[in-house]
């Protein structure tokens, strides 16, 4: 893991669990807890899985795109890997290698497995950090 700019143990564990939370509540469908790992103006953006798509601006509505595209689905995310820089005392940007695991049970061949990396960015709220954007960058996708 690299750290830079000094920063707090805290701050670095608490956004580690916000990713965490992150992966884990896609996996569980639990949609309205997502909703609360996400700033206001959260900012999703997945340009190697949909070409020419526009990135999702707004946490309901990215909560509402990712429930419509793996709720019918059995997920799992793994984040591993951080790489960590506060840009301010309230704002950072980190790094995740990332995989996944997508099966849809009505549908084998939608499914698929990937990997890469999830760019993100984190800012400090009254209500602890949130993410304020992501966005996947795929190294590797198989479908199918």
């Amino acid at each position: 893991m690299l750290i830079s700019n000094g920063a707090d143990t805290a701050d670095i564990e608490d956004i580690k669990s916000i990713m965490g939370q992150y992966f884990r509540l896609m996996d569980m469908k639990r949609w309205a807890d997502l909703r609360d790992v996400f700033t206001d103006d959260m900012v999703m953006a997945a340009p190697d899985d949909v070409a020419g798509a526009a990135p999702v601006v707004g946490r309901d509505r990215v909560v509402k795109v990712i429930s419509a595209v793996l709720g019918p689905a059995i997920t799992v995310h793994e984040g591993q890997v951080l790489e960590l820089d506060f840009v301010a005392a309230d704002q950072a940007r980190g790094v995740w290698g990332m995989r996944d695991t997508v099966a849809y049970p009505d549908d084998p061949d939608r499914g698929f497995r990937g990997s890469g990396y999830y760019l993100g960015e984190y800012v400090r709220t009254t209500r602890g950090w949130k993410i304020s954007a992501l966005t996947l960058r795929r190294q590797e996708l198989d479908r199918g």
